[in-house]
């Protein structure tokens, strides 16, 4: 009786192990748009399920320290906040119904509890990596959506020279993007679609790079991933983005019917390594820019983390998902690349993550011509300034054109 029971135990652990590992790593990508935000708590609220039984004092106290900080949260700030409410304020119910239902349930076996506990701390650890790695959606729900709205706005309106046209593009499982299109009144065949910054909105960029004159003339193409602006949903991990950017790049180049070669793809640091997967997935021969980018996203991830970089580097891997510039544009061999890098980059460290690096460079067989550093030392930042604040400007027009032909 007692090994029969053994049995049991270790076929009931096995199957909720295995339903906490689905629930993680499903919820995310099944749901639909309307309800995705409400994963979290599904996962919060299986993991309390099963551990609710055999840590009852330790649950009280975990979800005394939970309410007290949803109903903090929710008096200060209500639910207008959209990344709150996905990790505080939803997953609220999953606690309570964990205490509520406690006599009804079996109890977990120790082993079990032990594998569910570290399923959801992976899970947490991967959520809260990604806001740090993608934190636009936190910086985007601290200012209201209408006075960006207003900003972008009174840019189509005083776009000078320019035609400027706003498009909602479908992506997967229903999310919506915002998208705005900046043509030039001269007609030109030159199309370039911007890829952004983890802190960079389309309602800022749209007018500051669409004015980039001195470098490039082309139409521009800029857009607020999900969970940025109006577009909605949110990303769970990095192949979110790279869906977006797909569909995104799919929609403009039937639209307006843009030949791939006369299609750049231009990335700006994490927007870079976006670019690069865009252009592998799609097997596309377009232009890419890769300014001031990373060579893996887990190389950016190595000077910020206290942990020991190969450590750091199999989280990345495992939670939000790598970006491999260096292996994405080595699948891309036949594209046309610029590289754009700064020594002085506060954010994407030169010795460790630069795609400019020697050792990067080499792999990428990128022509030398069309490498440029930026040397500019009084700019206000050597990664975010605009290019056009550096006096390698004419240089970057050369390159850039070149790009086109």
């Amino acid at each position: 009786m007692g090994q029969h029971g053994c049995y049991v135990g270790v076929l009931s652990s096995g199957a909720l192990v295995a339903a906490s590992a689905a629930l993680h790593m499903l919820m995310t990508r099944i749901l639909p748009v309307d309800v995705v935000s409400y994963a979290p708590a599904i996962t919060w609220g299986f993991t309390c399920l099963c551990l609710r039984k055999g840590m009852s004092y330790l649950y009280v106290l975990m979800f005394t320290a939970h309410i007290t900080l949803a109903s903090v949260c929710y008096w200060k700030i209500g639910t207008s906040n959209a990344v709150l409410n996905r990790v505080l304020l939803y997953p609220l119910a999953g606690s309570v119904m964990a205490l509520v239902c406690a006599h009804p349930l079996p109890a977990v076996p120790t082993h079990g509890m032990a594998a569910v506990a570290l399923l959801q701390c992976w899970s947490i650890v991967g959520g809260l990596l990604m806001l740090v790695i993608f934190p636009a959606s936190i910086i985007s729900s601290i200012e209201p959506q209408d006075v960006r709205g207003r900003r972008l706005t009174k840019f189509m309106r005083q776009a000078d020279g320019r035609r400027v046209e706003s498009l909602t593009v479908s992506s997967r499982k229903g999310v919506t993007l915002d998208v705005v299109v900046v043509q030039r009144e001269e007609e030109t065949d030159r199309w370039i679609i911007y890829f952004g910054g983890n802190a960079e909105m389309m309602e800022d960029t749209a007018e500051e790079m669409s004015g980039l004159t001195q470098i490039v003339q082309a139409n521009w193409v800029f857009y607020n991933a999900r969970g940025i602006g109006r577009s909605n949903g949110y990303a769970a991990e990095v192949r979110d983005l790279v869906d977006d950017a797909v569909h995104v790049v799919r929609h403009v180049s039937n639209r307006y019917s843009i030949p791939p070669k006369k299609l750049v793809l231009w990335g700006h640091s994490i927007g870079g390594g976006i670019a690069a997967a865009v252009a592998r997935r799609e097997s596309m021969s377009s232009p890419l820019v890769l300014d001031r980018t990373f060579s893996r996203l887990s190389d950016a991830a190595v000077t910020f983390s206290p942990l020991h970089p190969a450590l750091t580097r199999l989280l990345i891997r495992y939670t939000t998902g790598e970006l491999d510039v260096v292996a994405d544009c080595k699948a891309a061999a036949g594209n046309k690349k610029l590289v754009i890098y700064h020594r002085m980059d506060e954010v994407i460290a030169y010795d460790v993550a630069s795609l400019g690096r020697g050792d990067a460079l080499r792999e990428l067989r990128v022509d030398e011509g069309m490498v440029v550093e930026l040397r500019g030392t009084l700019v206000q930042s050597p990664h975010n300034s605009l290019l056009s604040a550096f006096e390698e400007r004419m240089n970057l027009h050369r390159c850039v054109a070149a790009l086109f032909r």
